[in-house]
């Protein structure tokens, strides 16, 4: 009988360990929802709009770029490349490239890292 209550009270410390273990895991990994000025700002779960046209703010290279460009009434496209892609010489092509379109056709391919902001472009007014 000895025998069946240790096994018993190892099984029941068991399931209490992991259950212990599990809320502990939960605790840490809980975000802390954002915060502006003491209000709660909710995270919006949703994507961009690849249909619609945008303004971009582009740094030239790097952020800290002095050379700002505005591109205006650009169509997202898609993504070039892979993740650390290319060869120490070919600097220039590391990375995936952000593919945007003109107004006259022509293409353009910007490094996700240097866009500043991007915001929809108002109606066109006639």
């Amino acid at each position: 009988m000895e025998t069946l209550g240790y096994i018993t009270a190892s099984i029941v410390v068991f399931v209490l360990t992991i259950l212990f273990i599990t809320w502990i895991a939960r605790l840490i990994a809980g975000k802390k929802p954002e915060t502006l000025a003491g209000t709660v700002i909710p995270e919006l779960r949703q994507g961009f709009d690849i249909s619609k046209l945008y303004d971009i703010v582009y740094s030239g290279g790097n952020l800290g770029s002095q050379f700002i460009e505005r591109l205006e009434r650009v169509k997202i496209l898609g993504y070039i490349g892979q993740e650390n892609e290319g060869s120490f010489k070919e600097m220039y092509m590391r990375s995936r490239w952000l593919v945007v379109t003109f107004a006259d056709g022509r293409k353009g391919y910007l490094m996700p890292h240097s866009i500043l902001s991007l915001q929809e472009s108002a109606p066109e007014t006639a």
